[in-house]
């Protein structure tokens, strides 16, 4: 193939597909595997909303669909092998695989939720030696590009990752969800990369081929589903997108480059926050696990599983959209949507509060009632 700095779109419809086929091919294989081996999810009567044990270890098809698929990318596609770097090629190929180790291990002993996340320190660390690192940003007002310095950008490198992984894995609590929510915003940021043409070749790739690899996981995830991701796929997904976010933070020329990745991954990142805000308030530890989630509330509210997914898909595409607005706009425009978004997101948290509120209060009623 000659080499070239542009990729037709249709090559990366075909990567997509080819991490599609062997995700859609594998995921059965894995779920016999996954039995035999006792990775099994069993139900409580807290948190989690399946009637019924389910098989784990999804993420392990998500992750050999998307490994394979990459590597044949980097060997036969010279217009990506020609500006991807060695380091940033290997520093993800070794970074994910420590990531979806951690989620293995989750998935089996269920390790305290303290260790777990100091254990991902590790393969974000690794991010940042291998140069994926947030070490520029640009002045909001001036447009002007600054220059971090290496402790700054090493901490906001490594809490970018960690975050990022951590709010697909919280978000991880329903059939579908994850995946969805995972394919919608990839799709946002393949489109995103793909406005900014030649300069985000690698970024368009990396997204392409997670988008067809979560894809072709959903079929056996949605409701209802016969098997989950586990830790082992969340953890994953969440690293590379974080990865995929830092290159193109890099790439942008954006005022708030930070938040186009953040919008197209809104959900997450909103359930996450508000989480840990609650948690704090109450004076709960933040990684003691809850059913308070967003997904929860809503079925609390009365809607069914389908109903609670289609909703938050749609909140999925609207955050994206906004994502992908801050792109068009200008640096000072960016600011007054960035506002808009963050109201939308305190009016739509205000929304459900008073809403299960009331909700509350009427099944109290009917309780107290019931008793007369």
């Amino acid at each position: 193939m000659k080499t070239t700095t542009q990729i037709s779109f249709n090559i990366y419809i075909s990567l997509g597909v080819i991490a599609f086929m062997i995700s859609f091919m594998l995921t059965p294989l894995i779920k016999i595997i996954a039995v035999k081996l006792n990775f099994i999810d069993k139900p409580d009567s807290k948190r989690k909303l399946h009637s019924s044990p389910k098989a784990l270890l999804g993420g392990l098809a998500i992750y050999i669909s998307f490994l394979i698929t990459l590597l044949y990318s980097y060997k036969y596609l010279d217009s990506f092998n020609s500006i991807l770097k060695e380091r940033n090629f290997y520093g993800l190929i070794i970074g994910t695989f420590l990531m979806l180790l951690i989620g293995l291990i989750d998935d089996f002993f269920n390790i305290p939720a303290f260790l777990k996340l100091f254990l991902q320190i590790v393969p974000a660390v690794i991010l940042y030696y291998y140069d994926f690192k947030i070490d520029i940003l640009t002045n909001p007002i001036s447009g002007e590009t600054i220059k971090l310095n290496q402790y700054i950008s090493f901490f906001l490198t490594i809490g970018w990752v960690l975050a990022l992984t951590n709010s697909i894995n919280l978000i991880d609590g329903m059939d579908g969800l994850a995946s969805g929510i995972t394919v919608i915003g990839c799709l946002t940021l393949f489109a995103i990369a793909l406005n900014r043409g030649s300069q985000d070749i690698i970024s368009a790739v990396f997204t392409m081929v997670l988008l067809g690899s979560v894809a072709g996981f959903i079929k056996y995830n949605f409701p209802p589903a016969s098997i989950f991701m586990g830790d082992t796929g969340s953890l994953f997904i969440g690293y590379t997108l974080s990865a995929i976010g830092i290159l193109g933070i890099n790439k942008s020329t954006t005022a708030i480059a930070l938040m186009v990745p953040i919008a197209a991954v809104g959900i997450p990142i909103y359930d996450t926050f508000f989480a840990i805000f609650r948690r704090t308030k109450r004076g709960v530890k933040i990684f003691k696990a809850d059913s308070e989630h967003i997904h929860h509330r809503l079925l609390k509210m009365g809607l069914s599983q389908r109903q609670t997914l289609l909703l938050l898909y749609g909140l999925s595409i609207y955050f994206g959209v906004i994502a992908f607005s801050f792109l068009k706009i200008p640096n000072q425009m960016a600011l007054i949507v960035l506002v808009f978004f963050i109201l939308s997101i305190i009016i739509m948290a205000t929304y459900l509060k008073r809403k299960e509120i009331k909700i509350t209060i009427r099944k109290k009623e009917q309780e107290h009632l019931n008793k007369k």
